[in-house]
């Protein structure tokens, strides 16, 4: 587990102005063996929270506890921890093979071991044809996926992903994303920063909202989903006689003689034994609730 406590941050912008609050007493955790996403707009605190956590900048107050499942100190934590920044740095004259061979060495691990797992994760994130090309040759999506092989090479227990299916295709951003759940599976606990909310609703077990700098949720992705339901369903039929269900909403008249009503939930028994006394058709049947994106960026107050 990570633990920021009651974390705050500043940054001089100007030197004829106050100081900016990036992070306002942010206080969430990381459970062991969560996906966890992080989400928020641009300039949200996001960044600076994982500047914080991994140590390359310092907080103004407050703590960041890791769980001894990562080791007794910040050295041993760092070993077990993969990491894929926003905007990695890559050297561009390297190969994608010399790059994360180089990156291999510098958790100390044995020439048979690193190729090993190059080869593995090359071919699983589909850059095994491109590991001998230069890496200025690669595009932006080639970037991120060997950026990817080199947070995986030693086998980290933590991953911090920063933005991980920025610049991929639609293929991409699956294939990565299925990688991801992959590895939750196999037991790694993944922290997920990303601004696009349907990639968080859909691979992500618990989530982290930021916004200007303050926290304004922190739980179970389920949990906020129920908590926003509607109490509403959608229903698509077909029947002779439609008139016994104006009670209980209005209907709307669709092509080929459907028609569409939007009910409480509490009525959709009174409306399915009417269906069926009918013998009418029932296209479709579903609640209706707001996405995740709906509720996290359609307010600006706690969730």
């Amino acid at each position: 587990m990570i633990e920021l406590v009651d974390i705050q941050k500043t940054f001089k912008k100007d030197l004829f102005k106050s100081r900016f609050e990036a992070l306002k007493k942010v206080s969430f955790s990381v459970n062991d063996g969560d996906i966890c996403g992080f989400l928020g707009a641009n300039g949200a605190g996001k960044t600076t929270s994982i500047k914080i956590i991994l140590n390359f900048i310092q907080s103004d107050s407050g703590q960041v506890r890791y769980s001894n499942k990562f080791g007794s100190s910040y050295k041993q934590f760092i070993k077990n921890l993969g990491y894929l920044p926003e905007r990695p740095y890559f050297h561009a004259n390297l190969t994608g093979q010399d790059f994360v061979e180089y990156m291999a060495k510098l958790h100390d691990m044995k020439r048979p071991d690193y190729r090993a797992q190059i080869k593995h994760w090359g071919e699983r994130l589909g850059i095994d044809h491109a590991l001998d090309r230069k890496l200025h040759n690669y595009s932006k999506g080639m970037l991120q996926r060997i950026g990817f092989v080199a947070c995986l090479v030693h086998d980290p227990n933590f991953l911090i992903l920063d933005e991980p299916v920025s610049g991929l295709d639609p293929v991409g951003r699956k294939e990565i994303k299925d990688v991801m759940v992959e590895l939750n599976k196999a037991g790694k606990t993944i922290f997920f920063s990303s601004h696009i909310v349907s990639d968080i609703e859909e691979i992500c077990s618990s989530l982290i909202v930021l916004d200007k700098g303050s926290m304004i949720y922190d739980g179970k992705v389920s949990d906020l989903l129920v908590s926003r339901s509607s109490g509403l369903c959608e229903v698509i039929y077909k029947v002779s006689d439609s008139d016994q269900f104006k009670s209980l909403g209005d209907i709307i008249s669709l092509a080929d003689g459907y028609s569409k009503i939007i009910i409480k939930k509490e009525n959709r028994n009174e409306l399915l034994a009417a269906l069926s006394s009918q013998k009418g058709e029932l296209v479709r049947f579903l609640e209706v609730n707001p996405t995740l994106e709906d509720i996290v960026y359609q307010t600006n107050k706690r969730i």
